[in-house]
């Protein structure tokens, strides 16, 4: 094996052709096109070895795999790709046929990050962190809808004792059947009453089954809804609601579907009452997939 070192290179040349060594112990090669390196190169000991018989790569280190990559004690590792802010980078794998098979993508122009098996997308995380499954859009994890203002009649201000319609959802457009994609929604109303005795901040929670696709009849009976619910069926919608302190006062909270005509295809409205009312601040609802 011959080793170039250079404290025992001793020919200086002036012409930008040739090989020139300095007191510093640099090596300048001019006009330099390739550069053939037969056995192993070691740059520094570790900064950089290439092991020729095991075709490995090592950077701070021996390598003992294809590529290995090791910092010094006490410092992380850090394996930086920088690109262009409207482009992407990617770590591909490649099974010989294929030879981006495998993926994972950082998208810099609207910073996601996509993981990719059998050339298909199968996750992506979106940059405000939530996952998105290929197989579910939307997914359970993310919002349908809100949380948002609700219009309409249960806004601040509302009465107690009264039902008031929520106007700025309509259920059938996310409570379809299974052919139509959907399987339901589970759903949340928060809002303030300022009764502390009827514990002040409330959380109301609900879920609601696929009907028919593309269509509510089946949750209509004359102007309201119809539930079944163990083989019962009632005209309010099973929920829990939940408040922000101790009751000492009980109070009364229910949920239904109206649907004003009893067609198909027209808007199913909630509708809640509550006997604490809603004094500040409108109040939020938030669907997600079933």
């Amino acid at each position: 094996m011959s080793t170039l070192e250079l404290e025992h290179l001793k020919h200086t040349s002036s012409s930008s052709n040739n090989l020139s060594t300095h007191s510093d112990g640099s090596l300048t090669v001019g006009n330099l096109q390739s550069l053939n390196v037969i056995g192993d190169l070691t740059v520094d000991t570790t900064t950089l070895k290439v092991d020729s018989t095991n075709n490995r790569v090592g950077i701070g280190t021996v390598p003992e795999r294809d590529l290995h990559i090791k910092g010094a004690a006490g410092d992380p590792v850090h394996l930086k790709l920088e690109g262009d802010p409207a482009d992407y980078a990617r770590i591909m794998f490649d099974n010989g046929t294929n030879d981006n098979i495998g993926e994972i993508r950082y998208n810099y122009a609207n910073d996601t990050m996509t993981f990719n098996t059998f050339d298909v997308t199968r996750l992506t995380i979106n940059n405000s962190g939530h996952t998105i499954p290929t197989s579910f859009k939307p997914d359970k994890y993310e919002p349908l809808i809100g949380p948002v203002d609700i219009t309409g009649g249960f806004v601040s201000g509302a009465s107690a004792n009264n039902w008031h319609t929520i106007t700025n959802v309509d259920i059938n457009n996310y409570a379809g059947g299974y052919t139509s994609g959907n399987v339901g929604i589970h759903g949340e109303i928060q809002w303030t009453s300022g009764s502390v005795a009827n514990g002040y901040n409330h959380t109301i929670r609900f879920t609601l089954p696929p009907n028919s696709s593309n269509t509510h009849s089946s949750y209509s009976t004359g102007n309201f809804s119809s539930f079944s619910f163990s083989g019962n069926i009632y005209n309010t919608i099973p929920c829990i609601v939940t408040h922000h302190t101790s009751m000492t006062s009980n109070h009364d909270v229910r949920l239904r579907l109206r649907n004003s005509t009893g067609n198909a295809y027209d808007p199913l409205r909630l509708e809640i009452y509550t006997s604490a009312g809603c004094s500040s601040g409108n109040p939020k609802i938030t669907l997600w997939r079933g």
